[in-house]
């Protein structure tokens, strides 16, 4: 007998929620900071626990963290000149 096998839509799975200290971490920034980019409204999260203004704990869906990443990427406007203030050769 032949099973089918159905791909896996890697879009849509579940993974584990990642916390403010870990985006933290990973931004490379202080807690205050993921915070504040929180409730200024910049970086999505979803409020674990009771309802209510500033109430319950922030967690963050991995691949929000990955598109507010991706969203802040950018190119370099120009291209630096070899200067040997700022570069050396070997």
């Amino acid at each position: 007998m032949e099973q089918s096998v159905t791909p896996v839509d890697r879009e849509n799975t579940l993974r584990p929620l990642l916390s403010p200290t870990q985006v933290a971490e990973l931004f490379g920034c202080s807690l205050a900071n993921v915070y504040y980019m929180c409730h200024s409204g910049v970086l999505t999260f979803i409020r674990i626990g009771p309802t209510g203004e500033g109430v319950g704990r922030l967690a963050f869906d991995p691949r929000d963290v990955e598109a507010f990443i991706a969203a802040r990427k950018t190119k370099a406007k120009r291209k630096l000149r070899n200067n040997s203030r700022y570069f050396t050769t070997t």
